[in-house]
């Protein structure tokens, strides 16, 4: 039964430790910056604190060889040998009892011994070490001095009349006998940063309620995750000019296209169980790659054979145009304004059945416009025209029109990066999509590192000069 316990008990261990290793990893990707910050202020506060506090001392020593007065003269070695053992170990307790500190303070001319005396034996041997230590080298030689001359004196009360013959003396020390060691110290600081630096990271991790996995969210609520796409760097070749993420690039689709796929499979069983046409991709923070994915997921779609029409929803920083590598002279706010046409902003993606209605920056009346009746009849139109449309739309924590556009689409999809937005805004967005009352169809975790997402590859391409999937445009984001 014992045994049974224990073995019950271990895996709950195991995951435990996998746990904590998690969160300090998470740390780590997150606060890297900080371990060389304070290694290095840990380092250098050792360093000086061991420079500033280092006191040297000075020892100064005198070897002898002790000779005993005794009738037995065969045995003389043994004496000489015990008699030196003898002084060594009565030493602390002539010390102790102050008689010699008071002999050698008598004949210094000081009230107390500026110095610390030791004694000692060589094992099996007749040799014996005095040795004085002090703060400054002539004070620990006077006292040694002192004490080489005092000592048997004392000493013949206890253990009888001995003799002394010196053999080495050290003279005035010059060198310190403790020599600084402050690199010591400074790795002791460096250690102690370290420590400190792997304990805040792991307490950030703890702290920082991000969506980690799929249970994050599976404990809240209950919405259909659709599947993840992997992190995957990817290399920008200096000599073309396609830079883009989308699944049109061989190398995009190596990377994503599988689980892309996987995605779309599920994406669609959701749809048509809804009877869904048109839907919007939205995020709840910039940042979480929603427009990379939203125009993969057309493509994927469009792949498929389906009919798709990807509208860039966002009046305020449209940047689908840009993704495609779109020219153009009138976007969805100038169509909406009737100042062009339907065909003059509404472009295919050769070789695909894909359409993309554009978009143009600096818009003045997004909300106005979102919430007018001619989006409402142009979305009704557009869903005439194709068996899929798809509205990239901004931030829904960012602003409100996200929930505007929920009046006109039939369908929401959430994109969540992983480690990236807080549990508590993404069930925020989730709910406030909710009260307008469309279907949430699910949602995708963008840029999942560390798991599987059932494509069994990992990539890895260096570390600079790379566009990352999943990172999407604007809102604060850099421009290149």
């Amino acid at each position: 039964m014992e045994s049974n316990r224990n073995s019950d008990a271990a895996p709950y261990e195991q995951i435990d430790l996998f746990k904590i290793f998690d969160h300090i990893r998470l740390g780590i990707r997150r606060l890297f910056w900080l371990a060389p910050i304070l290694i290095a202020v840990f380092a250098a506060a050792g360093y000086f604190y061991a420079k500033h506090t280092y006191v040297p001392s000075y020892t100064a020593y005198a070897s002898f060889v002790v000779s005993a007065d005794t009738p037995y003269g065969g045995s003389q070695s043994y004496y000489n040998r015990t008699t030196a053992s003898q002084l060594s170990k009565t030493f602390p307790y002539i010390i102790s009892s102050g008689v010699l500190k008071q002999v050698v303070a008598e004949d210094l001319g000081v009230t107390s011994i500026p110095a610390t005396i030791s004694a000692e034996s060589t094992l099996e041997s007749a040799l014996f070490t005095l040795k004085a230590t002090s703060n400054d080298p002539q004070s620990a030689y006077n006292v040694l001095q002192s004490v080489i001359e005092n000592y048997p004196k004392v000493a013949e009360y206890i253990i009888g009349s001995t003799q002394l013959t010196k053999l080495d003396e050290s003279g005035v020390p010059t060198e310190p006998s403790n020599p600084p060691d402050f690199w010591s110290y400074a790795g002791i600081g460096a250690a102690a940063g370290a420590v400190l630096t792997l304990l805040i990271m792991y307490v950030y991790s703890l702290t920082r309620k991000t969506v980690r996995s799929e249970d994050d969210l599976k404990e809240q609520i209950s919405v259909t995750s659709l599947g993840a796409l992997p992190f995957a760097p990817l290399k920008r070749r200096r000599k073309s000019n396609d830079r883009s993420l989308l699944l049109t690039r061989n190398i995009v689709d190596e990377m994503i296209g599988d689980p892309m796929r996987m995605i779309r499979t599920r994406l669609v069983v959701e749809l048509e169980r809804e009877e869904i046409r048109s839907f919007m991709v939205t995020s709840s923070l910039p940042g979480e790659g929603k427009t990379t994915t939203a125009a993969n997921l057309a493509l994927s779609l469009a792949q498929k054979g389906y009919s798709v029409i990807l509208v860039d929803g966002d009046l305020r920083n449209p940047s689908v145009a840009k993704l495609f590598g779109i020219e153009s002279a009138f976007g969805l706010a100038d169509l909406l304004e009737g100042k062009c046409g339907l065909e003059q902003t509404l472009y295919t993606v050769k070789d695909t059945s894909l359409r993309v209605l554009t978009g143009l920056p600096n818009q003045l009346n997004p909300t106005t416009l979102i919430s007018s009746s001619g989006m409402h009849d142009l979305l009704e139109t557009l869903n005439g025209m194709a068996d899929y449309v798809i509205v990239d739309t901004p931030p829904c924590r960012m602003m409100s029109d996200a929930t505007l556009y929920a009046r006109h689409l039939q369908g929401a999809v959430m994109v969540v990066r992983q480690d990236y937005a807080r549990v508590s805004q993404v069930i925020a967005c989730f709910e406030s999509l909710a009260e307008t009352g469309i279907s949430i169809l699910g949602y995708i975790r963008n840029a999942v590192t560390e798991e599987s997402v059932g494509y069994g590859r990992g990539y890895s391409y260096g570390s600079r000069g790379y566009q990352r999937y999943g990172y999407g445009y604007g809102y604060g984001s850099k421009k290149k």
